[in-house]
């Protein structure tokens, strides 16, 4: 399931995507979008005792 949070202008500001992912936009002082950031586990973790 996809959700998001959107600020005061209406603009899309966070997205919480499948697989615990949530991306956020950075904007600068003039509320214009300047990048992009992820947190979460991009990849899947390495297997503990075999390192694959």
């Amino acid at each position: 399931m996809y959700t998001g949070a959107y600020d005061e202008a209406g603009a899309l500001v966070t997205q919480n995507l499948p697989g615990k992912i949530t991306a956020t936009t950075v904007t600068n002082e003039l509320n214009q979008p300047t990048g992009l950031t992820y947190t979460g586990q991009i990849t899947p973790p390495c297997h503990p005792t075999t390192g694959t």
